[in-house]
């Protein structure tokens, strides 16, 4: 894997967390309030176009995916970069659901000590999509991503609420964050 600088000097937000639990959209509301732009989730565009289902393998195109069009989002950026997800979802996504442990990505993960990961907590409605596949495990997921952040050393705040309540939460642990 290509090595990327541990400080880019860039404020990157990244959320995370279970699925259905508003990451795009606060992805989005937040590059509007932060005048900045929201960088997608890679996952969503190769699964999109995969035409099957998907399987361990895919979980590394899909890292180097992600890892590919941060690094475009980071060079258009001036302050802030807000990442819809980041390395830290594939990488707990194959732990959870195929118990495999990648070290490149666990070895990246510990070198980004520029990001502010904002873990999304799951009390807002489920909404069905053909990509999510955990309706009924969201706590203990959740969980599984507090417990990873802490022991990979990564800085995190969580955000709750709904709607408005849910973006003013991520804005003061971004604000408590500069």
């Amino acid at each position: 894997m290509e090595h990327m600088e541990e400080r880019t000097g860039k404020k990157i937000i990244a959320l995370s967390g279970p699925e259905s639990t508003g990451k795009t959209f606060l992805a989005h509301a937040l590059a509007i309030q932060l005048g900045t732009t929201a960088c997608e989730e890679y996952a969503r565009i190769y699964l999109d176009e995969l035409g099957r289902a998907y399987q361990l393998a895919d979980l590394e195109e899909i890292a180097r995916g992600q890892l590919t069009i941060e690094k475009q989002a980071l060079s258009q950026s001036r302050e802030f970069v807000v990442l819809d997800t980041d390395l830290l979802v594939i990488f707990l996504w194959a732990k959870i659901k195929y118990r495999h442990h990648f070290d490149w990505m666990e070895d990246r993960l510990r070198k980004q000590k520029d990001r502010l990961y904002l873990l999304c907590s799951p009390e807002i409605a489920w909404t069905p999509d053909p990509l999510r596949e955990n309706p009924y495990d969201r706590e203990e997921i959740f969980e599984v991503y507090r417990t990873e952040l802490i022991r990979l050393g990564l800085e995190y705040r969580i955000v709750s609420g709904s709607g408005a309540a849910r973006l003013e939460s991520a804005l003061r642990a971004i604000a408590e964050w500069k």
